[in-house]
């Protein structure tokens, strides 16, 4: 007879960490996509300031993306994905920095709407 042993140890910070930014610090998506790796997050007690931190850090990794992606369509997604983030985490000079980047009038509206 095998008997089967579990060696999970569970999720660690840095685990956590990716997790996070993989959902670019949405709790829902991680909760509706991963269910599982979802309560181990929460299991951690992240705090605030840390979730916060991370999506400082997830900011500046998609307007780097953003500054070298040529793909218009990927652009938008990109601005979307900032404009709900800096929403949430971000400064003034990041609301500033992404309307700056957008080329149409219209999305700059756009945006700034979904920032407020």
């Amino acid at each position: 007879m095998w008997i089967r042993k579990s060696y999970n140890l569970g999720m660690d910070i840095k685990e956590a960490e990716k997790l996070f930014k993989k959902y670019r610090g949405s709790l829902f998506g991680m909760g509706y996509d991963e269910i599982n790796k979802y309560r181990e997050y929460k299991s951690l007690n992240i705090s605030r300031e840390m979730e916060q931190k991370w999506r400082k850090e997830i900011i500046e990794e998609l307007f780097s993306s953003l500054e070298k992606e040529e793909d218009y369509h990927r652009r938008d997604t990109l601005s979307f994905s900032l404009a709900e983030l800096i929403k949430q985490a971000g400064t003034d000079k990041d609301k500033e920095r992404l309307l700056n980047s957008q080329d149409s009038g219209e999305l700059k509206k756009i945006i700034n709407e979904k920032m407020e």
